[in-house]
């Protein structure tokens, strides 16, 4: 018997012999086949016997009348083809059970349905009709007359209340193509939009859910004319600045006619909703304001041709951020477009992207830089065979990769290192891995020899597969020295992919170093991680002891994804911690290996954070279970073991921040941080060592870096000989390290002094001499962020002698500072709760009331973020109605 034999069902009765059985179907099949496909009339039946559909083909191609039946014989659905096409289909109910269940899905009272196809076979109309012949909606509900402005022939949908045209790709999921257009129930119009032949949307005009384009140049740039003439009958036209649009996409026939006042046929009533925003000083008084492009432009346009001419600039509005205007050029060349550069809108100095095009507009050259900084290429070279060649580049503009493609065909791939030497090539290949087509890479020394070779998946981000063959014994000569495999890594291509081949060797036959001790004993698969399993998790913590640099850097970057996301830990940060910290105390000097520990232990950098994780583990020293202790106050219980093990290597950290030969800055300045972070009187006392010592030296010796550090390192270890150390400083001739002390001061409850209050205000509006501020790694914000942060903490008592100075400095504050200082004024006045309404005022919260009323009444500096800062304290968001509130009393 053949497989076809077995999976054929049996034959049900009325089914001709002379029927196939169709597996697509499934269901039986009968008609003749030439030699260019199916030919004549063709008979289907479904599985069970019934007969279902009747059909005439030509060549392949349906071409006549189809007719499907619903179970008791009646017609289900009936229309002709034409050449493969559809163009018109009428289904009917049947009272009858049926298998035919497109009817089956719409109310009951719905007995026929019309789709219409238009000459290329695009679904473009459906009518509903009752028994009575009576036309309705999709819903059953009847069609309201057709009000003026809208064509004959719009569907209505009483479920949207509007009326629309939509067109549909056949067959499939029947995406979305070419024009749609959509008027309110009363005719006004309400959205045109403009879709690709993959069902991508390209423009959108839409007077309630926003904008994007202009569906009148998506059309004409698609040669969609009947498209056109009903975007012009629209008045998409008169969308300002449409010519200047359709000019500069290079449709100069369109950009001719719109200048000419020619719009087609008589429009509705239509205004384009994207009204010009507040012009900005950059962008000059003569550009034109182009709605499809959310741009203003200056160019010239050839009157008698409608084409583009010189050098356009333009002008993309970017208020909905701080950054405001994006400038573009555009040169062009016969009316199109020759090349095309974008610059980063908050920084204007730097290209962001750059387009070059051939005379038919083809790309020819891409370019997207990083910072200004060229970052990778795109290159068209249709003189060879259509082939495309892309590049990346390293910060110094050295070519890190080139891979030349032909269609979807590898040529070549080469890679490099910063002086031009090849690191590696990848070559095309027929092997197989794992089903899996793959190209070939070789990894290379600087003689070109090469080192390790084995399969990559395609694409320059296709990470290596299989087993990978070593040479090179003491030295790359071409033996064979072993063979390796990525399995449980993920690695994506490199230039040193060679190289890291041999690392993940080593670390692979590498013994459990000493510090590791018991491993392999921890219930890993117990522990949850943010990303991938933790079951690999014994051999990433042996990764860190790796003396190659390439494993232990991929370990650490898989360790740190899966322990430390978004500024919260995983559950398995705990037991990884451990080792990672007893690694640390075996092999201190690792600035990686620290700089991780440093992000988890303050969360980032906040020194906010790791105070409250000092004050939560002091609290949980008396808990029967510390870890649970933390869970039920909010914090991952994790962090209990991690702050025990912090503490405990106390030692290391301080042997560390003492600094001397074999310990880097780096190092030095992250123990510092280790130490104020650590739990136990000793950590805050190895951390007043090293202040005293640094403050020690002489004058022109003083590391203003190290001792800004200190200063804010001891933040989080309040007491008397803490402030006893940073009194000090206060007067401080070095502007950064008195404001540094006078932040620690507030911080660790000194009483305020009168030289500490004037350091915080000052930095509020002033921030001259605290240049560097910001690169401390307790720096919560800006110097005048971070002033106003502890300003808000002061105890009322000593809160008023600043208020007003601090209500002075919001008649000066522009829209980023404002929020800020509007917040910590209010946290000063309202410090437990909010504003409730009809409550009396204090005298305090009057004056701070009226000082932010004042600078609400300047409607140029308020934003989203101060709006945010009033309803936080229940107060309103005008002027008007904060300035009436004292007089409510």
């Amino acid at each position: 018997m053949t497989m076809d034999e077995a999976t054929t069902p049996a034959r049900p009765d009325g089914v001709p012999a002379e029927a196939g059985w169709d597996e697509e179907e499934p269901g039986w099949t009968l008609g003749a086949t030439g030699e260019r496909g199916k030919t004549g009339e063709w008979r289907c039946w479904r599985a069970d016997g019934t007969f279902v559909e009747t059909s005439t083909w030509v060549d392949g191609k349906m071409h006549g009348p189809q007719f499907r039946y619903h179970d008791d014989g009646s017609v289900a659905s009936e229309g002709p083809w034409e050449d493969g096409k559809r163009t018109t289909m009428v289904l009917h109910r049947s009272d009858a059970p049926s298998q035919e269940t497109v009817m089956a899905e719409l109310p009951e009272s719905i007995r026929r349905l019309v789709q219409d196809f238009d000459e290329d076979g695009y679904f473009v109309r459906q009518r509903f009709y009752t028994a009575d012949g009576s036309e309705v909606d999709l819903d059953g509900e009847p069609i309201p007359p057709l009000p003026a402005g809208v064509p004959e022939g719009a569907q209505h949908a009483t479920r949207h209340q509007h009326w629309y045209f939509q067109r549909f790709k056949p067959g499939g999921e029947e995406p979305k193509v070419g024009l749609h257009r959509f008027w309110e129930s009363d005719g006004r119009f309400k959205a045109a939009e403009y879709y690709d032949l993959d069902g991508k949307q390209l423009a959108r005009i839409n007077t309630t859910a926003g904008c994007q384009g202009n569906p009148l140049v998506e059309a004409d740039l698609a040669g969609d004319e009947r498209a056109v003439e009903e975007c012009l009958a629209l008045g998409l036209g008169t969308s300002p600045g449409a010519a200047l649009h359709a000019a500069s996409e290079g449709r100069s026939a369109l950009a001719l006619r719109l200048l000419g006042g020619d719009t087609g046929a008589p429009r509705g009533e239509f205004t384009d909703p994207r009204d010009e925003p507040e012009r900005l000083e950059v962008v000059p008084d003569d550009a034109v304001w182009i709605a499809g492009l959310k741009s203003w432009a200056v160019g010239e346009v050839d009157p008698a041709t409608g084409a583009a001419l010189g050098t356009w600039r333009l002008w993309k509005d970017m208020s909905f951020s701080e950054a405001r205007v994006e400038p573009i050029v555009v040169e062009f060349r016969d009316g199109r477009p020759a090349r095309r550069r974008e610059w980063v809108a908050w920084r204007h100095e730097w290209p962001s992207e750059e387009w070059t095009y051939g005379p038919d507009g083809m790309v020819l050259l891409y370019r997207k830089y990083d910072r200004g900084q060229l970052e990778k290429e795109t290159e068209a070279l249709p003189e060879n065979d259509g082939a495309f060649v892309q590049r990346r580049f390293s910060k110094d503009g050295a070519v890190k990769v080139e891979r030349t493609t032909r269609g979807e065909d590898l040529v070549s791939e080469v890679w490099f290192d910063g002086d031009g030497t090849r690191l590696a090539e990848v070559l095309p290949s027929e092997i197989v891995v794992d089903d899996e087509p793959i190209e070939w890479w070789r990894g290379l020394d600087g003689s070109g020899a090469v080192i390790a070779e084995g399969a990559v998946l395609p694409g320059l981000r296709g990470g290596p597969v299989g087993r990978w063959k070593l040479y090179g014994v003491d030295g790359p000569d071409g033996t064979e020295r072993a063979v390796t495999d990525f399995e449980g890594l993920e690695v994506r291509r490199s230039g040193d992919l060679g190289q890291f081949a041999h690392a993940v060797h080593a670390w692979r036959t590498m013994p459990v170093p000493e510090a590791l001790a018991g491993v392999d004993d921890v219930e890993w698969s117990d522990y949850e991680t943010f990303f991938g399993g933790s079951d690999a998790f014994p051999f990433l913590l042996k990764g860190l002891a790796v003396p190659d640099p390439l494993a232990s850097g991929h370990a650490l970057g898989t360790i740190w994804d899966t322990v430390l996301h978004q500024h919260t830990i995983s559950e398995i940060a705990g037991p990884a911690l451990r080792f990672v910290i007893a690694l640390l105390e075996a092999r201190p000097e690792e600035e990686g290996l620290l700089n991780f520990l440093l992000h988890v232990v303050t969360r980032d950098g906040s020194l906010g954070a790791a105070g409250d994780l000092k004050r939560l583990y002091a609290e949980a020293a008396g808990a029967e279970d510390p870890a649970e202790f933390f869970g039920k106050n909010g914090v991952e219980p994790a962090y209990h073991e991690i702050c025990t093990r912090l503490g405990a290597a106390t030692p290391t950290w301080a042997r560390l921040a003492a600094g001397g030969p074999g310990v880097s800055r780096e190092a030095q300045q992250t123990a510092f941080h280790l130490l104020a972070a650590a739990p136990g009187e000793a950590a805050a006392a190895a951390l007043r060592d090293r202040l005293a010592d640094e403050a020690a030296r002489d004058g022109g010796e003083r590391d203003r870096e190290n001792l800004g550090d200190l200063l804010l390192c001891l933040g989080l270890a309040p007491g008397d000989e803490t402030r006893a150390l940073v009194e000090p400083f206060l007067g401080d001739e070095d502007p950064l390290l008195a404001f540094c002390a006078a932040l620690t001061w507030v911080r660790i409850g000194g009483n305020p002094l009168p030289n500490a209050l004037p350091l915080l205000t000052s930095a509020v509006g002033d921030t001259t001499g605290l240049d560097g501020y910001g690169a401390h790694w307790f720096a919560e914000g800006s110097a005048s962020a971070d002033a106003l942060d502890v300003l808000s903490q002061l105890p009322p008592e000593h809160s008023q002698g600043c208020l007003d100075e601090m209500c002075a400095l919001l008649d000066g504050a522009n829209s980023f500072t404002a929020p800020s200082l509007a917040r910590s004024l209010l946290d000063i006045v309202f410090p437990e709760e909010a504003y409730q309404d009809g409550a009396p005022l204090t005298a305090d919260q009057r004056r701070v009331v009226l000082a932010v009323a004042a600078h609400a009444g300047d409607g140029s500096v308020i934003n989203v973020d101060f709006n945010e800062v009033l309803r936080y304290n229940n107060l309103p968001c005008t002027a008007e109605l904060l300035r009436a509130l004292p007089e409510q009393e």
